[in-house]
C-alpha cells in the first residue's frame, strides 16, 4: 500500500499490516493486486507464471517477494529457483 500511494517506507511487519486501519479504497486497491501475483505452492506458482508468460509473450521474468522475514524471503526465491524456474 505504501509503495502504491508514494509513501516509500520499509516493509511493514505482519503485525503493523494487520493493525493498519485500511480505508475501503485502500482495501480495494490491496485486493486488486492479487490477480497480478503468483501465490501458493510451487505447482500453483508454476502454473500462474506459465500463464503470465503465455499471455504476455515475455521471454523473461523479474520477480520480487514482499515477505517481511529475510530467511523466508530467501527461501521463497530458493523454491522458485529449485522447483518452478526449471520447467518454465
Amino acid at each position: 500500500m505504501r509503495l502504491r500511494t508514494g509513501h516509500l517506507q520499509p516493509l511493514a511487519t505482519p503485525e503493523e499490516a494487520a493493525a493498519y486501519p485500511y480505508t475501503p479504497e485502500e482495501r480495494e486497491m490491496a485486493w486488486s493486486r492479487f490477480d497480478q501475483q503468483a501465490i501458493g505452492s510451487p505447482d500453483t506458482v508454476r502454473t500462474q507464471l506459465s500463464g503470465l508468460l503465455e499471455r504476455t509473450g515475455a521471454n523473461e521474468l523479474m520477480l520480487t517477494t514482499m515477505v517481511y522475514d529475510i530467511a523466508d524471503r530467501i527461501r521463497s526465491f530458493e523454491l522458485i529457483s529449485e522447483k518452478v524456474a526449471p520447467s518454465l
